[in-house]
């Protein structure tokens, strides 16, 4: 029985690379994450300078996938954690661009710790059970483009644009990567009101994300389209105005993952969440602050990990 669990094993972890890719968003993430551009905080500068900020990122989630004659294995059940704390440094220069059109640009980049825990029912309900653990720097996220309009004193809408760099590491052998080793690149159109007199704020960020091909794995990503929100009512608290609202998303790919490493099928992943969320900003020791929490729980997956995501963001603006 050793000798058979041994061989069973030795496939399973020859067949890794392969399962990694058996559904939708190569290795169950993308570059896009969810419920992380959804408030205020993620608008422009409300004035020409710089704008520092840290960001802590906690998720665990599960994902199970029905095994079939071509993977070799009967179900396969992956746990996934992520944790994560980067740093995005925004720019608004001083351009004139009239009254109410502002330009900024951002790059945001972090330090990763991902950790997969895979168990297998085999042929012969033999059990198997393979784990990765990762740390480094995950893909650089640039915005070499954010215009906001300016259309009432309470409503901003703004077009921006993401590009994923493929800097992070990546093996297509392993089960737990930090980098995605293909490009995206994601337009987003965002409407954020925040009334003035009634202190009540309603955001809602749209886009779509477009991934090239992985050549190590011949996989490629389909295109998602997201769409997140927040609403929250704000009050004066100390120097500034603290908020208590609700941040939800809705994601769907837009096009079915292909290529000849999408030996499984060709999925198509679509998921759901919402959770409170609480932020400040104001005077802080003289500076200028925003910090916004969030605990966002999905509601909805198909195709992907069901789990809990925890975001923190706290930024000082100079």
């Amino acid at each position: 029985m050793k000798k058979l669990f041994g061989s069973y094993l030795g496939a399973l972890l020859f067949l890794l690379p392969t399962l990694h890719c058996a559904h939708a968003e190569e290795g169950g993430t993308g570059h896009y994450v969810s419920g992380s551009q959804a408030s205020f905080v993620d608008g422009v500068l409300p004035n020409p300078g710089h704008f520092a900020r840290t960001n802590l990122f906690h998720y665990n989630g599960t994902l199970v996938i029905p095994g079939s004659a071509a993977a070799g294995f009967d179900r396969g059940v992956f746990d996934a954690r992520y944790d994560a704390i980067g740093t995005t440094v925004a720019w608004r220069p001083n351009i004139d661009m009239g009254k109410k059109w502002i330009y900024q640009m951002s790059g945001s980049l972090a330090y990763v710790r991902t950790e997969v825990d895979a168990n297998y029912t085999l042929p012969g309900n033999v059990q198997a059970r393979a784990s990765d653990v990762l740390y480094g720097l995950n893909d650089l996220q640039l915005v070499p483009i954010m215009l906001n309009y300016q259309a009432t004193p309470d409503l901003q809408v703004m077009f921006s644009s993401s590009v994923y760099v493929p800097v992070g590491d990546y093996k297509s052998s392993r089960l737990a990567n930090i980098g995605k080793n293909y490009w995206s690149i994601e337009p987003m159109l965002s409407a954020l009101y925040f009334g003035k007199q009634n202190l009540w704020e309603f955001s809602l960020f749209t886009g779509v994300t477009f991934n090239t091909e992985n050549k190590k794995t011949d996989y490629k990503s389909g295109s998602q389209f997201h769409t997140e929100f927040t609403v929250a009512k704000h009050f004066p608290l100390h120097k500034g105005l603290g908020g208590i609202g609700i941040t939800g998303y809705w994601y769907k790919q837009l096009e079915k993952d292909s290529g000849a490493g999408a030996v499984f099928g060709d999925f198509e992943a679509y998921y759901t969440g919402i959770g409170p969320t609480i932020s400040y900003t104001g005077e802080f020791y003289k500076q200028n602050v925003a910090v916004e929490l969030k605990w966002l729980h999905q509601t909805d997956a198909n195709f992907w990990q069901n789990g809990d995501t925890i975001l923190m963001k706290a930024g000082l603006a100079f």
